[in-house]
């Protein structure tokens, strides 16, 4: 009974330290998507415990899994820093999603359920609202939700784990091209197509507004990262 208790007493301490350094993940991937931590940027871990209230050990957890997912990196008797992604990643990336994503978007189209078209309309409507408020991040979380119902939906599981492999690269990528005004209002209207091919069923009009969407959006991001340089 007492090995039990015990059992269950570790278990709990566990659960809450995979919460806090889930937040913290959270909160960070999100500041770096958000340009709030700006590529090449050292993250000072004194600050950050002392800004996000933890301690030191929850905090290199949680930098070790955006090591994992490429979003910082450790130099050795440096620190942390943001991690820059170059053109040619980007581009490789880009071209990852272009054969892939007219896939997903395909088999969705075939095995969405109508709880499922209904989501991915409310996922549509919070990047429109996001549009709105310009809220840069929200523009990026809600076309994240689009996709993962899409994901979702396609049932493919093999595909998704790659997909979601890159998604935290993908997602910092989302919001370099979607920088200029101008590229929202056409992201908005090709994941309007996307959305309205899914929910018609009509398997080739998704696949081609995928494809459309993925080379626009690669164009932007490429255009805004030779801007900045």
């Amino acid at each position: 009974m007492c090995a039990a208790r015990a059992n269950v007493q570790a278990a709990g301490i566990k659960i809450e330290k995979d919460s806090v350094r889930a937040q913290v993940v959270r909160a960070l991937r999100q500041a770096i998507i958000a340009g709030e931590f700006l590529p090449g940027q050292r993250l000072v871990e004194a600050d950050l415990c002392e800004a996000l209230k933890i301690s030191r050990p929850s905090l290199r957890e949680a930098l070790r899994h955006l090591e994992s997912e490429r979003l910082v990196q450790f130099i050795p008797n440096r620190g942390c820093f943001v991690a820059s992604i170059a053109w040619e990643d980007a581009r490789q990336i880009y071209e990852t999603r272009m054969l892939l994503e007219p896939e997903v978007v395909g088999r969705a189209s075939n095995h969405i359920t109508s709880e499922e078209v209904a989501a991915l309309k409310s996922a549509l409507e919070g990047f429109r609202e996001a549009i709105t408020q310009r809220d840069k991040l929200n523009q990026v979380l809600a076309s994240n939700r689009f996709y993962q119902i899409i994901f979702d939906a396609a049932g493919n599981a093999i595909i998704k784990d790659i997909l979601e492999g890159l998604n935290a690269r993908i997602s910092v990528l989302r919001a370099r091209s979607m920088s200029h005004p101008d590229r929202v209002k056409h992201s908005l209207a090709e994941l309007e197509a996307i959305y309205n091919a899914i929910a018609g069923r009509d398997e080739e009009a998704a696949r081609v507004a995928a494809r459309v969407h993925v080379e626009n959006a690669c164009a932007a991001a490429k255009a805004a990262m030779q801007a900045t340089q």
